[in-house]
C-alpha cells in the first residue's frame, strides 16, 4: 500500500533521486582501472555528471508533480 498523499510518480521521482549516491560507483571505478590510471579521470567525470543529472531530473519531477 502506498503512503498517504503519494502516487507512483512520486515514487519514481524518489527512485531517480537515489541515483545521486555516487561513492560506491567511484570506488568500483577505481578498482576497475587500477592498471589503467588514465581512465580514472573519465570515470569521475561520468559518475559526477550522472549524479548531477539524476539530482536535477528527480528534483524537477518531484517539484512539478507535487500537490500544492
Amino acid at each position: 500500500k502506498m503512503p498517504n498523499n503519494s502516487n507512483w510518480i512520486n515514487l519514481y521521482g524518489v527512485g531517480i533521486l537515489t541515483g545521486i549516491g555516487f561513492t560506491m560507483s567511484l570506488f568500483v571505478g577505481n578498482l576497475a582501472f587500477v592498471e589503467n590510471t588514465e581512465y580514472i579521470g573519465g570515470v569521475k567525470i561520468g559518475v559526477l555528471t550522472g549524479s548531477l543529472l539524476s539530482t536535477l531530473f528527480g528534483y524537477f519531477l518531484l517539484l512539478i508533480t507535487a500537490k500544492k
